[in-house]
């Protein structure tokens, strides 16, 4: 197997330092020097790998679900449950990882003003909406949809209050899986306007 280029070394390099800036500051403050000085180089390099921060905020999303996706790689190889992919995105304690937690947060919201970025996530969405009706054939797509907005829902409030979610979600998120499973609650799509 080859090594990376060193340019894809350098965007890889750049992305990871913009997501460490972007989940502490967000997307307003995080400044080509602020990114510069946490991949430890000069500003004007940025410029070289980067056209715009914009460009930059979808190689650091897309390193982001790079690293979702090695998390749940192993359940669609090695045949585990949905119940393990919940534990997979809900892990909490000395592993977890909060900054990406912060990060996914922050993502969605400059999804909301920025097309480009709601397009990307938009195709996630569908990406993990797809993955979560193959590990449970019999969901249907309201049913996937509800998992993943308690997955997403208990990374929120994750974000910004780890405490209040550790020690609970997982083991919320295994009994939901179970009850849509079971039919003991159903994901109707309201009819009513």
């Amino acid at each position: 197997m080859s090594r990376p280029s060193l340019k894809s070394q350098r965007r890889q390099q750049i992305a990871e330092a913009f997501l460490t800036v972007f989940s502490d500051h967000g997307f307003a403050k995080s400044t080509t020097i602020a990114v510069a000085a946490e991949a430890g180089m000069a500003p004007s390099i940025l410029h070289h790998y980067f056209d715009t921060k914009e460009d930059m905020l979808l190689a650091a999303a897309s390193t982001l679900a790079a690293r979702l996706s090695s998390r749940f790689a192993d359940f669609i190889e090695n045949e585990h449950s949905l119940e393990d992919y919940v534990t997979a995105a809900l892990r909490t304690g000395p592993r977890a990882d909060t900054r990406s937690a912060r990060a996914w947060v922050s993502l969605f919201a400059q999804g909301v003003a920025n097309p480009a970025i709601a397009r990307w996530l938009r195709s996630f969405v569908q990406e993990q909406l797809a993955l979560i009706q193959k590990l449970e054939p019999r969901f249907s797509k309201h049913d996937a949809a509800a998992l993943l907005a308690y997955v997403i829902g208990c990374l929120v409030v994750g974000a910004f209050a780890p405490s209040a979610v550790a020690g609970f979600a997982e083991a919320r998120g295994r009994l939901l899986v179970t009850a849509l499973r079971s039919g003991a609650i159903s994901i109707v799509p309201s009819t009513s306007k």
